[in-house]
């Protein structure tokens, strides 16, 4: 309630701040939520009092949490202990996450059989604000599904999928994710990717966003098999593509210098609104192919130059020997500075063998 007695209704209204002391053994959780149909609404939280984990932690069916702003960097995460694994029946088979300003990296993360049945229409997350300002782990997704069959201790079920539409995101690495087990027909990816905004979005496969390629990864003593995503860097989904595959660019713009050693076709939302500014650290700072039968199209591709305007640059780079590498619809410029940075300058180099 604000002052007048009136409801919340608003994550930039919140009026009350709560800083949690837990101090439980596993993953510090600020709030443990375990009874059905629990509403939590227009609270600010604060980091946890020793440490950051899970600021609300939630095991009851049909939780609302809406209207609240996190500031802590920590997760809202939602799992099920009283899964049935023996019929593969969930006990949380509803959530609501509307309305929230998740800042500073703070996510979502679904687990441990946690939807893995009842309707996907049960399962809401809307018109939600996750930004990753001073995250420093921005590549830590802002919308996380956990199943088993990673080793992980704690995701130990599969998990379903949930509607998720309204929301924006900015400035993280990655902006949805499933890994392990989950029931990929409860994920509607293109839907994800036409209904959200996003600062940055990038998906890869035969026919993304609709068809997202999997992949698998380890992370220290873990293997996470059947990763899908809509990540936000551009080499992160060329990295996880095969050949044949269309690694689609959302409109945003893109501080990298894009190696392209798969046979792939790169294409953005248009030359107008997508944009790669290509950063040092690569050869000659550009977007460099490697690979035959490589598509590059529909951007803008900004290069790098030095400050006093008389070291080379060049935007493209094609590798020796490759044959059908297709340059379409991109508009290149050069960057002498920041305040300049539109100068019309540039140029595609190949190399040739001697």
């Amino acid at each position: 309630m604000n002052f007048a007695g009136a409801e919340i209704v608003s994550a930039s209204a919140v009026l009350a701040t709560v800083t949690t002391n837990a101090t439980n053994s596993f993953g510090y959780s600020g709030v443990f939520v375990e009874a059905d149909n629990i509403t939590i609404s227009g609270l600010r939280f604060n980091p946890n009092v020793p440490d950051v984990n899970k600021t609300i932690e939630v095991i009851g069916n049909g939780v609302t949490v809406k209207h609240c702003e996190f500031r802590d960097g920590g997760s809202l995460y939602i799992n099920d202990w009283r899964y049935n694994s023996t019929t593969n029946v969930s006990y949380v088979t509803a959530y609501t996450v509307q309305g929230n300003r998740f800042r500073y990296g703070t996510s979502v993360d679904i687990a441990s059989g946690a939807g893995y049945s009842g309707p996907v229409s049960g399962r809401l997350i809307s018109n939600n604000m996750f930004t990753g300002e001073m995250d420093p782990q921005p590549y830590w997704p802002c919308i996380s599904f956990n199943g088993s069959g990673t080793g992980v201790p704690w995701f130990v079920c599969s998990v379903g999928g949930a509607t998720i539409a309204g929301n924006s995101f900015a400035g993280s690495d990655q902006q949805i994710r499933a890994r392990g087990n989950y029931d990929n027909s409860q994920f509607s990816w293109g839907d994800y990717w036409n209904t959200n905004s996003f600062d940055r979005a990038v998906a890869v496969g035969v026919n993304p966003p609709a068809d997202i390629r999997t992949y698998s990864y380890t992370s220290g003593a873990y293997t996470f098999p059947n990763v899908r995503r809509i990540g936000a860097i551009i080499q992160g989904e060329i990295d996880h593509a095969v050949d044949g595959d269309i690694v689609r660019v959302k409109a945003g713009t893109y501080w990298e210098s894009p190696l392209v050693n798969k046979s792939v076709i790169l294409r953005g939302d248009g030359r107008d609104v997508t944009s790669i500014r290509l950063t040092t650290g690569t050869y000659l700072s550009a977007l460099t192919i490697t690979a035959p039968d490589v598509t590059v199209r529909d951007f803008t591709i900004v290069g790098y130059d030095g400050a006093d305007g008389t070291l080379p640059s060049t935007n493209i780079i094609l590798g020796t020997g490759l044959s059908t590498i297709h340059i379409l619809d991109n508009r290149l410029r050069i960057r002498i500075t920041e305040a300049d940075p539109t100068r019309t300058r540039a140029s595609v180099f190949s190399q040739r063998t001697p």
